[in-house]
């Protein structure tokens, strides 16, 4: 691991949780030593990715992440392109809606529509997915490239409820399910109250660029909903598709059409 990815992996122990991290907690969380932590830290300042908080000396996110998030949506703006085809399912489902992209080897939420309904699944924007434990990992290790899914199959993977999936052969086997389904399902396995499917979005060369989900409250959801939202959520995925200039590969294509003329035989 270079210098460079030293330093930027310190920035993946931020979350909506933890806005702000000292730099002993930034020692005890990588395992480097301070004075090691503190060369990165004060590099990724002067950079501008980090500001320092002047009472508690903690660091914070800085103002560079805004600026090239300004850019990159100028460039290609890919909220404002998917959000019409999310508020639709958001509006007929009246399901809290997610959309995740895969990057620098993490899949995070990037597009949240919450639930209209007074009880709903609560999900973050900027949320990293644990692979193993929430549909839309799930989705992506089983419609990736197997090269390329290898990577995380590979990994540890860390237990959030007494359901989730940790063992790779048990991953493996659902992840064979999930392909010939279409799309994927996590049950209670993140957060104990909820309950997702995902199908996965399509870029140009075929690689899943990421999913589109629906996160459920649990005790809400029926087989006939399950059914039916799948249903609407593979279509939405294949609309995302399209309106990203990609090609639903010819494989997934015939695979869901099928499983949708048997599902209107029954």
């Amino acid at each position: 691991m270079t210098t460079v990815d030293k330093a930027l992996s310190l920035l993946d122990y931020f979350s909506n949780e933890q806005t702000e991290i000292g730099l002993s907690a930034f020692a005890r969380l990588s395992g480097y030593d301070k004075s090691a932590a503190l060369r990165m830290l004060s590099a990724l300042s002067r950079a501008g990715f980090l500001e320092q908080n002047t009472q508690s000396r903690r660091y914070r996110l800085g103002g560079a992440f805004l600026r090239f998030a300004r850019l990159r949506e100028d460039a290609f703006p890919l909220t404002e392109m998917i959000r019409p085809i999310a508020q639709q399912l958001n509006d007929d489902t009246r399901e809290t809606v997610h959309v995740s992209l895969y990057a620098g080897g993490r899949l995070s939420t990037f597009l949240v529509i919450d639930s209209p309904r007074n009880t709903r699944a609560h999900v973050d924007s900027g949320m990293v997915l644990p692979f193993n434990a929430t549909a839309s990992g799930l989705c992506w290790l089983a419609f990736s490239e197997p090269e390329l899914a290898e990577r995380h199959l590979s990994e540890d993977f860390s237990q959030y409820q007494s359901v989730t999936l940790t063992d790779r052969a048990s991953i493996e086997a659902n992840l064979n399910r999930f392909r010939e389904l279409g799309y994927s399902l996590a049950d209670r396995s993140f957060d104990d109250e909820v309950s997702s499917i995902a199908a996965p979005i399509f870029g140009a060369q075929g690689e899943v660029l990421g999913c589109i989900s629906l996160a459920c409250v649990a005790s809400r959801m029926t087989s006939e909903l399950t059914t039916s939202y799948s249903q609407r959520l593979v279509d939405t995925a294949a609309q995302v598709t399209q309106t990203l200039g990609a090609i639903v590969p010819v494989s997934y294509r015939r695979l869901t059409q099928s499983r949708s003329v048997m599902g209107s035989n029954l």
